[in-house]
């Protein structure tokens, strides 16, 4: 059985993401509030953070974005969360600032959410519907950072540990391919691929 990671519960969301940048900043450059542009409508969305590997730090992604609460215990705010973070992992950057005009254009490709839902002391995570929402929002492209029992990050997508500090990355980057819409491969009349 999987120790149970603690999941702490805030104040109120400014509490959480100071929180949250006092936790990742040995592993991570973290940009807050960060602009984006949701490509089919063209609207404007801002994420949390978008954070990127520090050199020394093996994570499988480049950058990465993070949706931030004050708390997931009730299952409407986590909704909410997951919902949000889904349309961001499909937006691209638009932020103006200088030290992101180089990654303007770029997509969003994997989100995480922090802090995860809380886990039942007496409940193996992997049986519980933490673990069932963990791996449904993993098909979207988002995952959650949780807190490991030895109290550094864990990065989890669809049931996997993508990253922690105490056992570095996953031997081969998982979630590689970005499905859009149905997923389905559309081909011409004459059967190619377009």
């Amino acid at each position: 059985m999987m120790p149970p990671f603690p999941s702490p519960e805030f104040q109120d969301e400014a509490e959480a993401k100071a929180y949250l940048e006092q936790f990742l900043r040995p592993w991570f450059y973290l940009k807050p509030e960060v602009w984006l542009t949701y490509p089919s409508s063209a609207n404007s969305l801002r994420i949390d953070y978008l954070a990127k590997p520090k050199p020394d730090t093996a994570f499988p992604f480049p950058i990465f974005g993070i949706e931030c609460t004050a708390s997931t215990y009730q299952g409407g705010i986590f909704n909410r969360a997951v919902k949000q973070a889904i349309d961001y992992a499909h937006c691209q950057i638009c932020d103006r600032r200088p030290s992101l005009t180089g990654r303007s254009g770029q997509r969003v490709e994997r989100v995480y959410i922090f802090p995860p839902p809380p886990q039942p002391p007496d409940q193996d995570y992997m049986r519980g519907w933490h673990a069932s929402v963990e791996r449904v929002a993993g098909l979207f492209h988002v995952g959650l950072i949780h807190i490991r029992f030895t109290g550094s990050p864990e990065f989890r997508m669809s049931g996997d540990r993508q990253w922690d500090a105490d056992q570095g990355p996953i031997a081969t980057p998982t979630h590689q391919r970005q499905l859009v819409g149905n997923g389905t491969l559309r081909r011409s009349a004459d059967g190619a691929a377009p």
